[in-house]
């Protein structure tokens, strides 16, 4: 017996308003439950940075301002590294007490030198940009002013160090802070722009994905059903 094409258009029909909807509410489900995760539930990660120059006319071996490679600026990159340079700043911003409060120290009110400094070596990047005599600071933190305060207290105390050592106070200072951190407005992670382009491509596969294994599933039933009458 053949199936009046308006009955078979209907169906059809059914059958795909159906799976629509199952795909809507999966995608909006997927997309609401990926931007509450985003937004309440994952660390947000703010990263500031300043740049500072290091004049070639300074007592540094630099044979090349412009070189490539960042090898002339290694010494200024290890002392601004260095436990003896960092120590003291960790100490003026009060960050072994801030961060003894977030890391676990055995209930400790300060962390412990080792531990800061460990620390201190995750969130704390230097990059000398390629082809320059420029070295940027960049530090990250949960907290966007304690990230613009490592970065500027690391660029002003190195600045203070490098014009301690020259010949004569009236000579050119060899380090000239170029831009100073903001305390960023935005976190650098999770990257929203980056994160909400994924959740639509995940939401929308997810939602064709669960909207057609329904109708798979919606399809054997009935299909077991007729068998069994």
């Amino acid at each position: 017996m053949n199936v009046p094409t308006a009955s078979r258009l209907n169906r059809y029909f059914t059958v795909f308003l159906r799976w629509v909807l199952i795909a809507a509410v999966v995608f909006a489900l997927t997309i609401f439950t990926g931007t509450y995760i985003r937004d309440n539930i994952l660390r947000k990660v703010y990263t500031a940075s300043a740049q500072i120059q290091i004049r070639a006319g300074s007592d540094m071996p630099l044979t090349a301002p412009l070189s490539p490679t960042p090898s002339p600026f290694q010494a200024d990159i290890e002392t601004m590294q260095s436990p003896d340079f960092l120590l003291p700043i960790i100490t003026d911003l009060g960050l072994d007490k801030t961060w003894a409060k977030k890391i676990n120290a055995a209930d400790s009110d300060e962390l412990p030198d080792v531990d800061a400094l460990t620390h201190m070596s995750k969130i704390l990047k230097l990059d000398v940009k390629r082809g320059t005599d420029i070295i940027e600071i960049t530090a990250s933190s949960d907290e966007p002013e304690e990230a613009a305060d490592i970065a500027n207290a690391i660029a002003d105390n190195y600045k203070t160090l490098r014009d301690g050592e020259a010949d004569h106070p009236l000579q050119e200072s060899p380090v000239l802070i170029l831009t100073r951190a903001e305390p960023p407005t935005e976190p650098s992670k999770p990257n929203k722009s980056f994160d909400f382009n994924v959740m639509i491509v995940g939401a929308t596969l997810l939602s064709i994905v669960a909207a057609s294994f329904t109708e798979v599933i919606l399809m054997l039933t009935r299909a077991s059903e007729r068998t069994d009458n």
